[in-house]
């Protein structure tokens, strides 16, 4: 909880991974002197600044730490016996929710606590500024890496991901608003651990391989579409009618919406739990539960669909294996989120670029236009063309005609009249249709977190596995703070497990490290292969709808996994023709849309950004630019220039 193939012109045979993006496609020898990669220094000493003041917040006392239960997301209403499905928010870098109790992204969580060390000035200890973000208060102290001494701890409560963020009002693109591009000059201590052994490894792979051969193939979804398509209704109503959800909490949720005159909103309510979604009917935030269908054990991620809120759901998709776009059936409905700046073309244009090649369009509310055939055949005419355009191969993605709050063909099909024409396929019938990709299990561990809380005495980090296994007592790095924690339980699917692989959505719980040391968008990775800090790179790009051409030293905000942070395109380097693959036109002074390009990146020097190459790690080498609140280019890594 991923490969990237773009928009026009692409042949069949670019469209192949290796080929289309492991071509060496510039000429790198009249460019010998930029590529060069500059040596590493280690960074300055720097002097202690003093503790915080008694002005400084604390982080309020957990209720798990009393032996209680953990603490219920604030607004997300529960009930002793049957309780709702559980639904996770994952947060987003793009902008900081007001603190709560038991919130963990409150002033103490963006401000690492200070570690004093002896007044010297000759001091060779390498330390780490960390500076939070502008949208928090500008607090400023000085850690110093510290190794971990693994001791016994007592059991850790079960985590609960419903310990989450509230949302924000609005979604503000501030160029340094992600919480894990925090100004900070990152400490070069080498820790000469590893996460497991040799036989451990083997003995994690024996029994992954036994947990996979019993149970169902776990699979990620993204619902993606236009504003008001009925994508948090449509889902919720399925989940009720798999059994998700008690007959109790929909009855609650039928009367607490009618009351409050939105009454349609009740299936929506299964998803939309902060006080703040129900009030103005839209998902501000990604809802993350779990579902099974006779073939997957899915992982729901539900996006917003508004054009405020991109950001979050490019989080969203960067988590998911395949995606499920909903589009509106009704007269003017379909045509305001296709054409213009609708979100139904850009969430199209964003789930491809960031690796998505399986995708189930979802034409709902069949029912307001009488389940007419033609007026399917008409959206479904229009949508063909635009994904061909988009990259998505023929067979890769399916149509289905459905009607989210009636809950005709999610789970079956009754009604006559779409039973005259549609023979095909129900919703969840396309869901376990859906092929889970090969996992990169051998490869070295890497999680990009997308939730952090706390849970009693230590603190768990929610997020999708990217690559590698990962086991109970493990050991793991967190960049960029630089701290080592050890995996004390695994939980995946609200079920404690040992082990977990690639692919999977899992909650760790860690020890070993303050809350301080982990934000939204920080990477956990084996202490033995550290994921690199990049600071400029050479990347390929494929430019969008565009307002004005790109140049030299124009700024956007770069958009990778759970981070996002101001960038500079600083040099144009060739135009690249996408059929062909060879380099057309060499430092060109501007580009226009629907352009394939190579172009160097330069990230702010203060800023550090968990990145790779995409030859590396796929997911973790996929990224989008936006300017002026749209998005204007995706890409992929291919050279990483300097690093921290």
């Amino acid at each position: 909880m991923s490969r990237h193939r773009f928009v026009r012109g692409i042949t069949k045979e670019a469209l192949d991974d290796e080929d289309y993006f492991e071509d060496e496609y510039y000429d790198e020898e009249n460019e010998e002197e930029s590529y060069s990669k500059p040596a590493r220094t280690a960074p300055a000493p720097k002097s202690v600044p003093q503790k915080q003041g008694k002005g400084a917040q604390s982080q309020p006392p957990s209720s798990t730490a009393k032996g209680g239960p953990p603490p219920t997301a604030k607004g997300k209403p529960t009930t002793k016996n049957n309780p709702p499905p559980t639904t996770t928010k994952t947060t987003t870098p793009s902008a900081k929710p007001p603190a709560q109790k038991g919130s963990t992204t409150n002033a103490t969580a963006n401000t690492p606590k200070a570690t004093p060390t002896p007044k010297s000035s000759t001091s060779t200890t390498p330390t780490a500024t960390v500076t939070s973000a502008p949208t928090t208060a500008s607090t400023t102290t000085e850690v110093t890496p510290s190794k971990l001494t693994v001791e016994d701890s007592p059991a850790q409560p079960t985590p609960n991901p419903e310990h989450r963020l509230d949302p924000p009002a609005e979604q503000t693109e501030h160029p340094l608003s992600s919480a894990s591009a925090t100004e900070a000059t990152v400490s070069t201590t080498t820790h000469n651990v590893s996460q497991h052994s040799s036989s451990r490894h083997d003995q994690l792979l024996k029994l992954l391989q036994t947990k996979q051969t019993d149970a169902k193939e776990a699979i990620s979804l993204v619902t993606v579409g236009h504003v008001d398509a009925g994508k948090s209704t449509t889902m919720g109503h399925l989940l009720c009618l798999l059994g998700h959800v008690s007959a109790q909490t929909m009855h609650r949720y039928e009367r607490d919406s009618a009351a409050v005159g939105k009454g349609s909103f009740a299936y929506a309510w299964v998803l939309d739990a902060h006080a703040t979604e129900r009030a103005r009917g839209v998902t501000t935030d990604v809802a993350v539960t779990h579902l099974e269908t006779p073939k997957h054990r899915v992982t729901l991620l539900d996006a917003p669909g508004h054009r405020d809120f991109v950001p979050n759901m490019i989080s969203g998709a960067s988590q998911a294996d395949a995606a499920l776009l909903v589009v509106h059936a009704g007269t003017g409905e379909f045509e305001a989120g296709f054409m213009g700046d609708g979100q139904t073309r850009e969430h199209a244009l964003l789930t491809r670029s960031l690796g998505i090649t399986q995708l189930i369009v979802a034409v709902n509310q069949m029912d307001k236009v009488s389940w007419s055939k033609e007026r399917y055949d008409q959206i479904t005419t229009a949508l063909t063309g635009f994904l061909r355009k988009a990259g998505f191969r023929d067979n890769a993605y399916k149509f289905v005609p459905i009607s989210g709050l009636s809950g005709e063909n999610l789970v079956k099909r009754v009604e006559p009249k779409l039973s005259a024409w549609y023979n095909g396929p129900t919703l969840v019938e396309c869901i376990d249709q859906l092929n889970v990709s090969e996992r990169a299990r051998e490869s070295p561990f890497r999680l990009s977190a997308s939730d952090v809380y706390k849970v009693g005495s230590g603190i768990c980090v929610g997020g999708k596995i990217d690559t590698g296994i990962v086991g109970v007592n493990d050991k793991l790095l967190i960049l960029p703070s630089n701290e080592l924690v050890t995996v004390k339980s695994i939980w995946s699917s609200q079920l404690q497990t040992e082990v977990s692989g690639a692919g999977e959505n899992v909650d760790l719980t860690l020890h070993g490290a303050e809350l301080t040391a982990l934000s939204v968008g920080s990477v956990l990775c084996d202490p033995a292969s550290r994921i690199p800090l990049v600071r400029r790179f050479i990347a390929q790009i494929l430019t969008f709808t565009l307002d004005i051409p790109i140049t030299n030293g124009m700024q956007a905000i770069l958009y990778a996994h759970n981070l996002s942070a101001s960038v500079t395109i600083s040099r144009l380097c060739c135009i690249i023709d996408r059929a062909t693959g060879t380099v057309t036109h060499k430092r060109p002074r501007a580009l226009s849309e629907q352009v394939t390009a190579e172009v160097e990146i330069s990230v702010d020097a203060s800023v550090s950004l968990c990145l790779d190459e995409y030859s590396a790690c796929k997911s973790l080498g996929r990224f989008t630019l936006r300017a002026a609140g749209k998005t204007i280019a995706g890409g992929v890594i291919k050279k990483i220039l300097s690093t921290h």
